[in-house]
């Protein structure tokens, strides 16, 4: 068990903004396929681009156009979508540790994988926010990711309520070891 203080995350927050983006990727594509297919029948029933027909149209579809081709180019992308549905559940598994001089992170649903720092190795701190993370009303607390940079070495802190003072206290404790 690692010793410190624990870091503080954000889970409910965090897994309802990422399934409402695997819902609106998966809207993008269902668009994308009512646009082409509208704009295709046109072409394909249009009799002035007879010409586009011959040349191109039969040498991609080698038939007349039916909307199940176009259906068949959307679904990779429709998976490339859902194998990110992990996302959801994610925050869940996260836990994060500072002491005076390391952070540990602790991550994984199935894989476990645990990141350690220490402090005075630290170059660069690099906070991320989305767009819902910034807001700060009620019981929607404001979160963010701190990507914390070493040489040869990245540590992520994902989905950490209130970053701004944790980073503020991770450069509190450089420059106390700095000064030591």
């Amino acid at each position: 068990m690692p010793h410190g203080k624990p870091l503080s995350t954000v889970s409910l927050a965090r897994s309802i903004e990422a399934f409402f983006e695997i819902i609106f990727k998966l809207i993008g594509i269902a668009l994308t396929y009512i646009l082409l297919n509208g704009v295709l029948i046109v072409i394909f029933k249009n009799e002035g681009f007879n010409s586009i027909m011959d040349s191109y149209g039969l040498l991609l579809f080698k038939k007349e156009y039916q909307s199940e081709d176009l259906f068949n180019l959307l679904i990779f992308p429709v998976l490339y979508v859902l194998r990110e549905t992990y996302k959801i559940a994610e925050p869940y598994f996260i836990n994060a540790y500072m002491t005076e001089s390391d952070i540990t992170v602790k991550s994984g649903i199935l894989t476990k994988k645990t990141d350690k720092l220490r402090i005075e190795n630290l170059e660069n701190i690099e906070l991320v926010t989305t767009p819902v993370g910034r807001w700060n009303c009620g019981l929607w607390k404001n979160y963010g990711t701190l990507n914390l940079h070493a040489f040869g070495g990245l540590v992520v802190i994902p989905y950490l309520e209130k970053p701004e003072d944790t980073q503020l206290e991770i450069e509190n404790n450089l420059s106390i070891m700095n000064k030591s």
